[in-house]
């Protein structure tokens, strides 16, 4: 065939599909207009509205819900007999691991135009912004993603040069026929630089111990401000208590072993948790006799495959002192006047038979643990007295407003995707829950950033509709561990990367105690905020108090020659 050579190219405002030459010289900027596409482009990133017009419309003014000829969805492993089959999340993984499919794999399942995969898979990168936000959108849900994220207005996004393992992209071209096509093309004057691929972080996880103690620090400083900056979250004005770590593997099977040998009619174990390439828990025997078992070495990671509801539940349990017993009223089901949460309404609102409400999933009064609030995971997180200047919040989980670094054994760090390098990697991408330890919050939490999501109690920004997700994880971008992010979970999600820890009532009158900020973290954090003024005024003092000490040494020998004349 004809050799063809790729060339990494720059293009300007008239050359090229977009002005990546602004990329190299001015890097990525928040709000910019760098994917305006040029009016003679050839091959582009789709808009929105060319993107959505490919997967949903149908011709005669119509859309369907869904990017194919159907008007629903169906999670499903390759088939070529069903026509609306995708690969996204439901109930479990739809394709082995590594679970993405090749692309138009689902062959039956195309668009009105012919496309593949716009449902599921990947999100796929457009050209236009999310409206209010100044990073760039993508459509079409993922393979971490429920059915709810297949349907025509969903969208996520994030900046434009964060690499996210479940993000890609498809192009648009002009037709052959039109007249740009045949004009000459003008390559710029020169080329990128190659880049080496960055070396891949070597680690190995510790070997596990006897197991994690389970711990609670206390959160204080009542009536603390909110932050200004982010949502006004954090502002507490009760003490409380909120577990250190993320729960744990072992935790969860003791759960389990507690309340599902009998029968599991809640689904509170994932079968995901045996097979997925993040689980720690395998199953065995037959109902009336299941039991739990925590696979080798992972017993300290935290749980992954866990829903919001299976952590009311949990949380339910822990509130009745931890019984043993089938899952019924006062082992993990409440009601709105006994346990921590009512669970009544869990089963009819996830099968759609009622629709959910704004209280729903909220904690009793009185309730013993719970599962911790945006303001109260804020807070343990983020929130610290001692940190200089007006404002008294980091912007990430590990006492700093820098990006963190992804290494366990330094200060300010989490574990995860720190450009193109994992903090864990392979083969299990998760840290024990201890690790990190030199990067607690203010209070004393541990990997609050990093890791897995961890679940908050309530609405996604109090919408009804998706929960929140708070922290980032080991696969995820700074941006998930940012103060200002809080990601969104689907009613039924349960994927390898959610999990969570709970709170607890507070009793007792013992005194919450943090470690101060280190000298090296306050001058990182002083330094980059001090103008030219403050400079100017530290080398004044520093000549001044000179000076003065010159002097005072001066008077200092005169006395001593004048008595020793004496």
């Amino acid at each position: 065939g004809e050799e063809r050579v790729h060339q990494s190219l720059l293009g300007d405002s008239a050359v090229g599909a977009y002005r990546t030459d602004l990329l190299e010289a001015e890097g990525f900027k928040n709000g910019s207009d760098q994917l305006r596409r040029n009016p003679k482009a050839r091959y582009w990133l789709p808009s929105k509205d060319e993107w959505v017009k490919a997967g949903y419309y149908v011709g005669g003014g119509a859309w369907n819900d869904y990017p194919f000829l159907s008007s629903d969805a169906q999670a499903s492993a390759v088939d070529p007999k069903i026509k609306n089959g995708a690969n996204f999340y439901e109930n479990g993984w739809a394709v082995a691991a590594p679970h993405l499919s090749d692309v138009g794999a689902y062959r039956q399942s195309r668009s009105y135009f012919g496309t593949y995969d716009q449902g599921g898979n990947v999100a796929e990168w457009v050209e236009d912004r999310v409206p209010g936000k100044s990073w760039f959108a993508a459509l079409g849900g993922s393979v971490i993603r429920g059915k709810y994220s297949l349907r025509l207005g969903y969208r996520e996004g994030d900046a434009l040069d964060k690499p996210i393992s479940t993000f890609g992209f498809r192009l648009a071209r002009r037709k052959a026929a039109d007249p740009i096509w045949d004009e000459p093309l003008v390559l710029p004057a020169r080329t990128l630089d190659a880049v080496e691929p960055a070396e891949i972080l070597k680690r190995q996880n510790r070997i596990e111990g006897a197991g994690i103690v389970e711990e609670f620090v206390l959160v204080g400083d009542l009536g603390n401000e909110a932050d200004s900056l982010h949502g006004r979250f954090g502002r507490v004005n009760y003490p409380y208590k909120i577990s250190k770590y993320e729960l744990t593997n072992q935790q969860y099977a003791d759960f389990l072993n507690a309340v599902a040998v009998n029968a599991d009619p809640y689904g509170l174990y994932n079968q995901d948790m045996s097979t997925g390439v993040t689980g720690g828990i395998e199953r065995k025997g037959i109902a009336g006799s299941y039991q739990y078992a925590v696979k080798a070495g992972v017993g300290n990671h935290p749980v992954v495959y866990l829903g919001y509801y299976d952590l009311m539940r949990y949380a339910n349990w822990r509130h009745f002192e931890m019984p043993e017993g089938d899952c019924v009223a006062g082992v993990t089901e409440g009601t709105s006047d006994s346990g921590a949460y009512d669970t009544h309404d869990i089963e009819k609102i996830l099968n759609g038979e009622k629709a959910a409400y704004a209280s729903f999933g909220v904690r009793n009064a009185g309730a013993r643990y719970w599962i911790p609030s945006q303001d109260e995971w804020y807070k343990a997180a983020y929130y610290d007295p001692t940190r200089l200047g007006p404002r008294k919040y980091w912007d990430f989980p590990c006492r700093t407003s820098n990006f963190p670094e992804n290494r366990d054994n330094m200060a300010g760090s989490c574990n995860y995707l720190m450009g193109d390098q994992l903090g864990v990697g392979a083969p299990s991408f998760l840290a024990e829950v201890d690790a990190y330890a030199k990067s607690a919050s203010y209070w004393g939490t541990l990997q609050q950033g990093g890791n897995v999501w961890e679940w908050i109690e309530g609405w996604q920004y109090d919408t009804v509709g998706n929960r929140g997700l708070r922290g980032g994880s080991w696969g995820y971008t700074e941006y998930g561990l940012f103060a200002g992010n809080t990601d969104l979970g689907g009613l039924k999600d349960e994927i390898y990367v959610f999990g969570g820890r709970i709170a607890r009532a507070y009793e007792g009158d013992e005194i919450a105690s943090a470690p101060s900020p280190s000298i090296k973290e306050m001058l990182r954090e002083r330094v980059g905020t001090l103008a030219i003024r403050d400079v100017l005024i530290l080398v004044l003092i520093s000549f001044c108090t000179g000076c003065a000490a010159i002097v005072f040494l001066g008077v200092f020998a005169a006395m001593i020659r004048k008595k020793r004349k004496l």
